[in-house]
């Protein structure tokens, strides 16, 4: 359901009232990233807006189509130092040409094939340090196995990882919705185990963290911790946002839950605590969309991404599964990370882009941000020759081709038919598209960016039966829509628009050269 903002919108609602207050606020998209690119096996920089070289923070790789490990490269430690999440290894120095630099817009990678190997798809995830979101803390261990240390969270840790770096040992996790809360009880990153209670309890406070001895793996020896946040606020115009959280559900009989956040979300991490199972990652950049197939990779191996059926949802308020995926009547842990851009947008260009398109087949086009919905009107060569697709039903991804998914759920205006599914669409990344050998015509084609104050989009299952009554739907636009255009993604049915000019208690369709054609919203 695409929704536009109120007029004007675009520069009346920007961020500097909360700047003259005294301080410059800070949004989701000035501390994290998910960026897809291609390795080239040759110097390359990844250029995603996020200032490590002057904040810090840490880099995360993956390939996606390959077997290969992760790569964890932060500040603290400095690059081209990596661990891997899928192994128990010490820190790895000998590879001089991984992650090579921190950039104040992202980092530089050298020619290493664990990071930048000629053809094979990367994503990687940066996190910014930021009080109430996350922080790197290097530490050495006494020679009682414990240690304690200060950091610059802000906030009680939701969630702690901790590494030993100097030796080979299991990745420890403690996290706040384990039994007894951030305390005693672990998990491995690296392993599928259930929680194991280390009968040794860790203090934590805003500033600082005491691990008992005998917790950790080896005396004397140097450690990295990430620390995450758990509804801290901190973040958005007034300072009070959350934008990321640690926490815990449990599924039903049947392998489904529902998880409310408050917000929707771009990143989920999730792990089984009653019982053995992986370390589940899903991205908004990776198909983590409100379809039926969904995306993902395990942080505790180094296999290649997987496509199936949805393991989980983006709500505009949270997640759900609703496919059976997980383990019955199982408790989760996750963290999740809050969908972006935060800011009002002050030019129209940062969310929208108008292309008249020769359709040439490999064609690289720069919209200079991540499209959320993509309207096509091709001149030729389809019966229905116009197009809707869009990022919340699924994308094809990166821009020299992609493992998953293989197809993209897709309407067209002409028709009332239900949404089906295409292999013939775009490839996308963070920052446009290439055209396909299927879209190989020429066309006009509208890029949209999702963006507070400007355009929304929102998937939901209508729950009014035929004999009437009313349904909320909640939307993360920000403002009052102006305009609404619905269409039933399944059984067939009108293009459906509502907009303030009309009253919205009028209404007309796409698929119709009519009048307003009805009534009662």
């Amino acid at each position: 359901m695409p929704i536009i903002g109120a007029e004007g919108s675009l520069s009346s609602q920007g961020y500097g009232q909360f700047a003259r207050a005294g301080a410059s606020p800070v949004y989701i998209e000035d501390v994290f990233s998910t960026w897809l690119y291609t390795g080239t096996s040759a110097t390359q920089t990844i250029t995603n807006g996020i200032d490590l070289s002057t904040k810090g923070g840490l880099v995360w790789l993956k390939p996606r189509d390959g077997a290969f490990n992760h790569v964890l490269t932060d500040t603290a430690r400095g690059a081209p130092n990596f661990v891997s999440s899928n192994t128990s290894g010490a820190q790895v120095t000998v590879d001089t040409q991984a992650l090579t630099a921190f950039n104040t817009t992202g980092f530089t990678l050298g020619t290493s094939s664990n990071v930048n190997y000629s053809p094979y798809l990367y994503t990687s995830w940066t996190f910014r340090k930021q009080p109430k979101f996350f922080d790197v803390v290097t530490f050495n261990s006494n020679a009682s196995y414990g240690a304690t240390f200060n950091h610059n969270l802000g906030s009680v840790p939701g969630c702690m990882i901790v590494k030993c770096t100097g030796g080979g040992d299991n990745w420890i996790v403690w996290h706040r919705s384990l039994t007894g809360g951030l305390a005693s009880y672990v998990l491995y990153l690296n392993l599928t185990d259930a929680e194991y209670n280390q009968a040794v309890s860790v203090t934590a406070t805003s500033t600082s963290i005491t691990i008992p001895n005998f917790a950790l793996g080896l005396p004397s020896t140097s450690y990295v911790a990430y620390l995450f946040a758990h509804n801290a606020g901190g973040f958005g115009l007034t300072g009070t946002d959350n934008v990321i959280s640690c926490g815990s559900f449990t599924s039903d009989g049947s392998g489904n839950a529902t998880v409310s956040l408050g917000y929707e979300p771009q990143w989920v991490m999730i792990k089984p605590t009653s019982q053995a199972g992986d370390w589940i990652m899903q991205d908004v950049m990776r198909n983590f969309t409100s379809s039926t197939s969904g995306t993902w990779l395990y942080a505790n191996t180094g296999g290649a991404e997987l496509s199936s059926s949805s393991m989980l949802r983006p709500t505009a308020t949270g997640f759900v599964s609703e496919q059976n995926n997980l383990s019955t009547s199982t408790t989760y842990i996750y963290i999740a990370i809050r969908r972006g851009p935060m800011k009002t947008p002050t030019t129209g260009t940062s969310v929208f882009s108008p292309t008249a398109s020769a359709g040439v087949s490999g064609t690289v086009v720069t919209t200079g941000f991540p499209v959320d919905l993509q309207m096509l009107a091709l001149n030729g060569g389809w019966v229905s020759n116009t197009a809707f697709y869009d990022r919340p039903r699924g994308l094809r991804s990166n821009a020299t081709g992609s493992p998953n998914p293989d197809t993209a759920p897709r309407f067209s205006t002409t028709s009332t038919n239900s949404e089906s599914t295409a292999a013939s669409n775009n490839l996308f990344n963070n920052t446009g598209y290439r055209i396909s050998a299927g879209m190989a015509a020429p066309a006009g084609i509208w890029n949209f960016r999702r963006a507070p104050g400007f355009f929304d989009i929102v998937c939901y299952t209508g729950t009014i039966p035929l004999g009437g009554g009313t349904q909320t739907v909640t939307h993360n636009l920000g403002v009052a829509p102006e305009l609404m255009i619905f269409k039933s993604r399944s059984p067939n049915g009108n293009w459906c628009v509502v907009a303030s000019a009309l009253g919205l208690s009028n209404g007309t369709y796409i698929n119709s050269n009519g009048a307003s054609a009805f009534q009662g919203w």
